[in-house]
């Protein structure tokens, strides 16, 4: 009886059991609720470049990033609907450098996914080419190319990053980009610990160490630390630091303040020129250009100072114009604007009584000087000109002379994507003949159009190609339509 009772449930089971899995073949378009969320897991913060499917009977093959200019730190594969081995894989960029990671990597039912740090700064990528070995001769794959695109702080770019073994207690970060910053920042991406000591290490190979103590948790980030003396170009920074637990890996991100050039510093502002002081002194600054000015700021670069006399000479009168005002410029407060008296006014020439707070004599403060020009159209109030145009971005401007022909406005890269450009100018009447628009991954476009600005119409726009693409410089010839003697300036735009 107890047999018979056995095989009886056995049976029901058999015929039972090819059911579910018949339900789960029926529906292919049923996705595993777990798996899908493992999956979206692994590629949090990684964005997909490109997919290939590929055939088990080749060997090779390559993923084109197409219509994706931006940078990136790492690259990351995916496999899916087959088990491969990866022997070889070369990074193009897009300057036409290439990377060859020394690794070999296996993708099977427990390892769909592999990530590969990239050298240096954040890179853009051209493409990605890889040798490939299946581990079964029939069917095809699809292969996934993701990237992880580089961190942001405000007014702060990604220089760096490194995973920190938790079983050490010193590491660094290699820096490679020559630029010169005057801030540090770091973020503690993953991971606690205590970060006992930094170094920062200049090209010059002189070392820096703020005084800072910090604990890391998770997400945290220090403050923007200033670095001493003028913008530094960095070689490495060197971490000192206590892991809270012995187990597992930390990862760091470093960011640099970049130093600005003084033309894009102040928008809707002209750089009118630098001097310099080293003590107790009056200095002056020519001012040329001739231009009706409705305010200056004055900037102080490298060491604290306190200008307590600010003297103007006005043209034409040969009056000096002296404001009640004493500004003291320290590490927190760089800047200052003065309003100029009347409806504007040519000022030729800039006086300034300064102290430097150093005890050292042999240091010197440099100030520049700006100027914002009275009215920029006819019968309309001042605007900034983040302010002039709904649905731009003001990126950036450029002071053009009249006696030349040829100029161009460099863009840092990471002001974003734009499908259009607008090109506004003031202070002058003249004709743009020829644009050329570099992006960020070296390719150019240049657009068939003449630009002419006058009192009439003072700005253009122009498409850019494709879905949006990130500018490196604009590039223009032109010529001034009054003569060549004047200057004009030039502003750009940019549209989302």
């Amino acid at each position: 009886m107890n047999l018979r009772l056995y095989l009886l449930v056995l049976a029901a089971a058999v015929m039972i059991a090819p059911s579910c899995f018949v339900d789960a073949q029926r529906f292919p378009g049923v996705r595993d609720r777990d798996n899908d969320d493992r999956k979206e897991d692994r590629l949090a913060g990684y964005e997909l470049l490109g997919s290939r499917k590929v055939d088990f009977r080749d060997d090779n093959d390559t993923i084109e990033v197409v219509g994706n200019d931006g940078r990136f730190t790492a690259i990351l594969f995916d496999i899916e609907d087959g088990n491969l081995e990866m022997e070889k894989v070369k990074v193009t960029f897009c300057n036409g450098e290439k990377y060859e990671p020394d690794t070999r990597l296996n993708f099977d039912e427990n390892s769909r996914s592999r990530s590969i740090d990239l050298p240096g700064a954040a890179r853009c990528i051209e493409k990605v080419e890889f040798d490939y070995e299946s581990k079964g001769r029939r069917g095809r794959a699809t292969i996934n190319l993701y990237g992880r695109p580089v961190p942001s702080q405000a007014g702060h770019e990604f220089l760096g990053a490194q995973n920190l073994d938790m079983r050490r207690n010193r590491d660094h970060i290699d820096i490679s980009d020559g630029g010169r910053y005057t801030a540090v920042l770091f973020e503690l991406v993953s991971g606690e610990l205590e970060m006992d000591r930094i170094e920062v290490v200049f090209g010059d190979d002189e070392i820096y160490e703020p005084d800072v103590r910090l604990r890391f948790v998770e997400g945290a980030r220090t403050r923007s630390i200033d670095l001493p003396g003028r913008a530094r170009s960095i070689k490495r920074v060197n971490f000192d630091y206590t892991p809270v637990q012995r187990r597992g890996r930390a990862a760091i991100n470093v960011f640099g303040k970049k130093l600005v050039p003084v033309e894009m510093r102040f928008p809707g502002y002209n750089h009118l020129g630098s001097t310099s002081t080293s003590g107790s002194e009056t200095v002056g600054l020519d001012i040329a250009g001739g231009d009706l000015l409705s305010s200056i700021i004055v900037e102080v670069e490298d060491y604290d100072v306190d200008i307590t006399e600010f003297k103007f000479t006005i043209a034409r009168t040969a009056d000096r114009w002296m404001p009640d005002v004493r500004h003291d410029f320290r590490a927190e407060a760089r800047s200052r604007k003065i309003d100029l008296p009347g409806n504007g006014c040519v000022v030729t020439k800039l006086d300034l009584r300064t102290r430097l707070r150093s005890e050292d004599r042999r240091t010197r403060a440099t100030i520049n000087v700006y100027g914002r020009g009275w009215s920029w159209r006819e019968g309309e109030d001042w605007k900034e000109p983040r302010d002039r145009f709904a649905g731009h971005d003001y990126l950036a401007s450029r002071k053009v002379d009249f006696k030349a022909e040829r100029d161009a406005i460099k863009l840092g890269g990471d002001e974003g994507r734009f499908v259009a450009l607008l090109v506004e100018v003031e202070g002058g009447s003249l004709e743009m003949y020829d644009i050329e628009v570099k992006f960020l991954n070296g390719e150019t476009f240049s657009p068939k159009t003449r630009l002419d600005f006058d009192d009439r119409s003072r700005s253009r726009s122009f498409d850019l190609p494709g879905k949006g693409r990130i500018v490196s410089e604009v590039k223009f010839t032109y010529r001034s339509t009054r003569g060549r003697e004047g200057r004009a300036n030039i502003n750009l735009y940019g549209k989302r």
